[in-house]
Protein backbone atom coordinates (compact mmCIF):
# COMPACT_ATOMS: atom_id res chain seq x y z
CA UNK A 1 0.00 0.00 0.00
CA UNK A 2 0.61 3.50 -0.27
CA UNK A 3 2.32 5.10 2.63
CA UNK A 4 0.19 8.12 4.73
CA UNK A 5 3.53 9.77 4.58
CA UNK A 6 3.02 10.51 1.22
CA UNK A 7 0.41 13.36 1.77
CA UNK A 8 1.53 16.71 1.17
CA UNK A 9 0.81 18.00 4.75
CA UNK A 10 3.38 21.08 4.41
CA UNK A 11 1.94 22.46 0.91
CA UNK A 12 -1.72 21.68 2.33
CA UNK A 13 -1.15 23.84 5.15
CA UNK A 14 0.19 26.38 3.38
CA UNK A 15 -2.81 26.29 1.02
CA UNK A 16 -4.76 27.14 4.18
CA UNK A 17 -2.98 29.69 4.97
CA UNK A 18 -3.23 31.00 1.89
CA UNK A 19 -6.94 30.79 1.87
CA UNK A 20 -7.54 28.42 -0.98
CA UNK A 21 -9.78 26.32 0.71
CA UNK A 22 -11.95 29.57 1.39
CA UNK A 23 -12.64 29.92 -2.33
CA UNK A 24 -15.93 27.77 -2.84
CA UNK A 25 -17.45 29.30 0.31
CA UNK A 26 -19.93 32.44 1.36
CA UNK A 27 -18.50 35.13 3.22
CA UNK A 28 -21.10 34.19 5.73
CA UNK A 29 -19.40 31.06 6.52
CA UNK A 30 -15.93 32.59 6.83
CA UNK A 31 -14.51 32.06 3.01
CA UNK A 32 -13.82 34.33 0.69
CA UNK A 33 -17.52 35.98 -0.62
CA UNK A 34 -16.56 35.57 -4.02
CA UNK A 35 -18.74 37.01 -6.89
CA UNK A 36 -17.54 34.03 -9.21
CA UNK A 37 -16.55 31.15 -6.52
CA UNK A 38 -17.64 27.77 -9.08
CA UNK A 39 -15.14 29.59 -11.86
CA UNK A 40 -13.22 30.67 -8.97
CA UNK A 41 -12.71 26.73 -7.92
CA UNK A 42 -12.15 26.06 -11.76
CA UNK A 43 -9.31 28.37 -12.62
CA UNK A 44 -7.74 27.16 -8.74
CA UNK A 45 -8.16 23.20 -9.74
CA UNK A 46 -6.21 24.10 -12.92
CA UNK A 47 -3.59 25.58 -11.87
CA UNK A 48 -3.26 23.18 -9.08
CA UNK A 49 -3.62 20.10 -11.07
CA UNK A 50 -0.91 21.86 -14.17
CA UNK A 51 1.71 21.03 -11.34
CA UNK A 52 0.10 18.11 -9.51
CA UNK A 53 -2.51 16.21 -10.39
CA UNK A 54 -2.49 14.69 -6.77
CA UNK A 55 -3.11 17.93 -5.24
CA UNK A 56 -5.83 18.88 -7.36
CA UNK A 57 -7.57 15.82 -6.24
CA UNK A 58 -7.05 16.69 -2.66
CA UNK A 59 -8.39 20.08 -3.33
CA UNK A 60 -11.55 18.97 -5.01
CA UNK A 61 -12.58 16.73 -2.65
CA UNK A 62 -11.25 18.17 0.91
CA UNK A 63 -12.84 21.35 0.03
CA UNK A 64 -15.55 20.64 -3.24
CA UNK A 65 -17.42 18.02 -1.84
CA UNK A 66 -16.89 17.48 1.27
CA UNK A 67 -16.67 20.71 2.51
CA UNK A 68 -19.50 21.93 0.23
CA UNK A 69 -21.57 19.32 1.54
CA UNK A 70 -20.87 21.02 4.91
CA UNK A 71 -22.70 24.05 3.64
CA UNK A 72 -26.07 22.69 4.80
CA UNK A 73 -24.73 21.08 7.94
CA UNK A 74 -26.18 22.88 11.30
CA UNK A 75 -24.17 25.74 12.33
CA UNK A 76 -22.37 23.70 15.55
CA UNK A 77 -21.08 20.97 12.62
CA UNK A 78 -20.24 23.78 10.71
CA UNK A 79 -17.96 25.41 13.76
CA UNK A 80 -16.51 22.25 14.40
CA UNK A 81 -15.32 20.80 10.68
CA UNK A 82 -16.14 23.49 8.47
CA UNK A 83 -13.98 26.56 10.00
CA UNK A 84 -11.36 23.71 10.43
CA UNK A 85 -11.01 23.10 6.81
CA UNK A 86 -11.09 26.41 5.04
CA UNK A 87 -7.86 27.15 7.50
CA UNK A 88 -6.15 23.89 6.26
CA UNK A 89 -6.22 22.32 9.80
CA UNK A 90 -8.24 18.85 8.96
CA UNK A 91 -9.10 17.43 6.31
CA UNK A 92 -12.07 15.89 4.62
CA UNK A 93 -12.85 13.33 2.54
CA UNK A 94 -16.45 12.30 0.80
CA UNK A 95 -17.42 8.61 0.58
CA UNK A 96 -20.22 7.41 -2.29
CA UNK A 97 -18.73 4.14 -3.94
CA UNK A 98 -19.48 0.89 -2.17
CA UNK A 99 -17.07 -2.26 -2.92
CA UNK A 100 -19.63 -3.67 -5.35
CA UNK A 101 -20.57 -0.77 -6.81
CA UNK A 102 -19.70 2.87 -7.88
CA UNK A 103 -21.23 5.78 -6.97
CA UNK A 104 -24.14 6.42 -9.15
CA UNK A 105 -26.48 4.14 -6.91
CA UNK A 106 -30.05 4.14 -6.31
CA UNK A 107 -30.81 4.50 -2.94
CA UNK A 108 -32.27 0.83 -3.45
CA UNK A 109 -28.54 -0.51 -4.49
CA UNK A 110 -26.86 0.95 -1.57
CA UNK A 111 -25.46 -0.81 0.82
CA UNK A 112 -24.38 1.67 3.66
CA UNK A 113 -27.57 2.22 5.64
CA UNK A 114 -27.78 4.73 8.21
CA UNK A 115 -30.64 4.28 10.96
CA UNK A 116 -31.94 6.70 13.34
CA UNK A 117 -31.94 4.87 16.99
CA UNK A 118 -33.49 8.16 18.47
CA UNK A 119 -30.42 9.34 19.89
CA UNK A 120 -27.82 9.02 17.33
CA UNK A 121 -28.01 7.93 13.75
CA UNK A 122 -25.94 5.03 13.03
CA UNK A 123 -24.16 3.72 9.96
CA UNK A 124 -23.18 0.12 8.96
CA UNK A 125 -21.86 -0.54 5.82
CA UNK A 126 -18.48 0.24 4.09
CA UNK A 127 -17.52 2.51 1.44
CA UNK A 128 -14.67 2.27 -1.16
CA UNK A 129 -12.11 4.41 -3.09
CA UNK A 130 -12.53 7.14 -0.46
CA UNK A 131 -10.11 10.01 -1.66
CA UNK A 132 -8.42 11.73 1.43
CA UNK A 133 -9.75 8.83 4.16
CA UNK A 134 -6.23 7.68 5.50
CA UNK A 135 -5.90 11.43 6.42
CA UNK A 136 -8.79 12.85 7.08
CA UNK A 137 -10.64 13.90 10.16
CA UNK A 138 -13.83 13.08 8.87
CA UNK A 139 -16.23 11.90 5.94
CA UNK A 140 -19.73 12.97 4.65
CA UNK A 141 -20.63 9.62 3.21
CA UNK A 142 -23.70 8.65 1.06
CA UNK A 143 -26.15 6.57 3.05
CA UNK A 144 -30.21 4.84 2.68
CA UNK A 145 -32.61 5.66 5.00
CA UNK A 146 -35.55 3.89 3.72
CA UNK A 147 -36.13 4.40 0.11
CA UNK A 148 -34.12 7.91 0.30
CA UNK A 149 -29.96 8.55 0.54
CA UNK A 150 -28.81 11.07 3.15
CA UNK A 151 -25.44 12.34 3.50
CA UNK A 152 -24.12 11.87 6.78
CA UNK A 153 -21.03 13.58 8.72
CA UNK A 154 -18.50 11.02 10.37
CA UNK A 155 -15.83 11.95 12.33
CA UNK A 156 -13.17 9.17 11.91
CA UNK A 157 -12.40 8.62 15.65
CA UNK A 158 -15.66 7.69 16.38
CA UNK A 159 -15.55 4.05 17.77
CA UNK A 160 -16.37 1.37 15.49
CA UNK A 161 -15.15 3.15 12.43
CA UNK A 162 -12.41 2.18 10.47
CA UNK A 163 -10.38 3.21 7.42
CA UNK A 164 -8.40 0.96 5.64
CA UNK A 165 -4.46 1.43 5.07
CA UNK A 166 -3.95 3.86 1.53
CA UNK A 167 -4.12 1.56 -1.71
CA UNK A 168 -1.75 1.07 -4.02
CA UNK A 169 -1.63 2.87 -7.01
CA UNK A 170 0.34 3.72 -10.35
CA UNK A 171 -0.18 7.84 -10.06
CA UNK A 172 -1.26 10.63 -7.55
CA UNK A 173 0.87 8.89 -5.04
CA UNK A 174 0.16 12.16 -2.75
CA UNK A 175 -3.93 11.81 -3.37
CA UNK A 176 -4.22 9.03 -0.64
CA UNK A 177 -7.17 6.87 -1.40
CA UNK A 178 -8.58 4.13 0.95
Amino acid sequence: PESVEAFPWALFHKMGEAGLFRIPFGADLGGRGLAHPVTACVATLEELAYHSNSVAAIYDVHCILAGRTLEAAPADLQKRYLKPLMAGEIVGAFATSEPGTSSDLTPQAMETVATDNGDDLIVNGRKRWITNSPVASFVTALCRTGDTTVMVLIDLDTEGVTVGAPDKKLGNHAQLTA
